[in-house]
């Protein structure tokens, strides 16, 4: 595989994981000392590998296209479809939800004078719009905003190394973070397009299994690229926004620095709206492959979801993250491991009757 596809793929599962989670991980790097979260950063980035690589097993050795809906039901079951599938809607609602909320206050920022709904339906319209849209300027386009929200990040943290960070103090540890640091480094909804972007439409297993060590490390790499990217921006944010530090990042740092604020008003636009881009494709993926709708049907419904999210006004962005990250996680967590050990038991039942057939 070329070099140019492997990065791209980097960049897939990079996109997959920074969204709106990032906005707020400054201020809760900073309130829960941020020598702690940035030890568990560390080791939810390990377990998010692990988790991901369980995940590209069960993908490349099962035939077909499918999310995790699919293979909960060909290894477990309808009820487990049913629940991945119900878990895949809420998370989808909560994640969308909090892409939204951010993405379309950070236009408000830049562009005040109407009411936040405004704001949101101007967001939705534009994510329906690429969305249903098959043009392929658009598609290259998205290619670029990863790469781009990381170079703007270096500028950020370049400009921060001029004040010193060994004179902060922190407060003592906590564990506010943890559900919004969950959601923020789990990626796991990319990995099936990861998957069919280096291995193509490959219904036989014995071409599927070819990319398995590009697609392991492409999903690693874009895992660990998002926990770096994390630290740094906390840190840059941190020392820029003093003792302006907020909890949506931009409104702290409009009030230091006005010109980087800007530029992170619009650097969070193009992220939660790619971010929001990925879970919708991915539930249309899920509609498509697992309930053989029709690509219109999928398309439609895949959309239904973010236009569901005004309808959750009266909770908090912080409320939606922390939820989304420790339930539905948790429970897409439990899933993947449960199909990856029907796996394993079909594979030794597989292996035992070839060894009584041959003797």
């Amino acid at each position: 595989m070329s070099k140019r596809k492997f990065i791209k793929a980097i960049l897939m599962q990079y996109s997959g994981i920074v969204g709106a989670g990032i906005f707020i991980l400054p201020y809760l790097f900073f309130y829960s000392n941020f020598h702690f979260v940035t030890l568990w950063l560390i080791i939810l980035a390990l377990f998010a590998m692990a988790l991901d690589q369980l995940y590209i097993d069960i993908i490349i050795n099962t035939k077909g296209d499918h999310q995790l809906a699919g293979y909960a039901r060909i290894y477990l079951g309808k009820p487990f479809e049913i629940l991945a599938t119900a878990n895949m809607l809420i998370l989808g609602l909560g994640a969308t939800s909090a892409f939204i909320r951010l993405g379309s206050d950070f236009i408000k920022l830049l562009l005040p004078g109407s009411p936040s709904i405004v704001y949101q339906l101007i967001f939705l319209a534009f994510l329906g719009i690429f969305h249903a849209s098959n043009f392929k300027i658009v598609k290259k386009i998205s290619h670029y905003i990863p790469l781009l929200s990381v170079i703007i990040i270096l500028i950020l943290f370049a400009a921060s190394l001029n004040i010193p960070f060994s004179t902060l103090e922190f407060p003592p540890p906590n564990y506010a973070f943890f559900g919004g640091l969950i959601f923020a480094i789990t990626g796991f909804v990319i990995i099936p397009e990861i998957e069919r972007y280096i291995n193509g439409n490959k219904n036989k297993l014995c071409n599927k299994r070819r990319g398995r060590r590009w697609i392991i490390w492409a999903s690693r790499c874009g895992t660990g690229l998002a926990a770096m990217t994390y630290i740094i921006f906390a840190i840059a944010i941190i020392l820029l926004s003093g003792h302006h530090l907020s909890a949506d990042t931009l409104t702290g740092l409009l009030a230091t620095h006005p010109h980087f604020g800007a530029i992170i008003a619009v650097l969070g636009i193009v992220l939660t709206f790619k971010a929001c881009l990925n879970f919708v494709v991915g539930l249309q993926q899920m509609f498509f492959h697992d309930y053989n709708l029709s690509e219109n049907k999928s398309l439609l419904i895949s959309l239904l979801v973010p236009f569901s999210t005004l309808f959750l006004a009266n909770f908090s962005f912080m409320q939606i993250i922390s939820i989304t990250g420790t339930f539905t996680i948790a429970i897409s967590a439990f899933i993947i491991v449960c199909v990856k050990l029907s796996q394993w038991r079909i594979k030794l039942k597989k292996s035992r009757k070839n060894s009584i057939l041959s003797m």
